[in-house]
């Protein structure tokens, strides 16, 4: 099993994590137990940020997640919002279809996002 270091979540027993619709976790042991199960099934991972924004201590993140999960390589899309106190992430919520988004391939979302920067502009 993969460890996963305190550091990342934090110092804090107020930290909050929540994957919208799957539940949620508080404190730092919370959020461990509820995450090692994820990351000790992962062979690979990998997060593509496709747009960042921040607002004050909120951090706000389109991504996807390319994770190789028992041989099987998939991308997750998901919305995930961060709230940062000092240096430190103190609550996290993800949003994402948790009934198997799957998302485009890396060559296909460089392509979309190329394209959106040309209209932006």
């Amino acid at each position: 099993m993969r460890d996963i270091p305190r550091r990342s979540l934090g110092a804090r027993q107020a930290a909050f994590y929540e994957n919208v619709g799957l539940g949620a976790a508080h404190g730092t042991e919370e959020i461990r137990k509820a995450i090692e199960p994820m990351i000790s099934s992962l062979s690979s991972y990998n997060s593509e940020i496709v747009n960042l924004a921040v607002s004050g201590n909120l951090v706000f993140t389109e991504q996807i997640d390319h994770v190789v999960m028992a041989g099987s390589e998939t991308g997750v899309r998901l919305m995930q919002i961060s709230e940062i106190t000092g240096d430190k992430i103190c609550a996290r919520r993800n949003y994402f279809n948790a009934a198997g988004s799957t998302g485009p391939s890396r060559s296909e979302t460089s392509t979309a996002s190329a394209d959106r920067s040309r209209r932006v502009t």
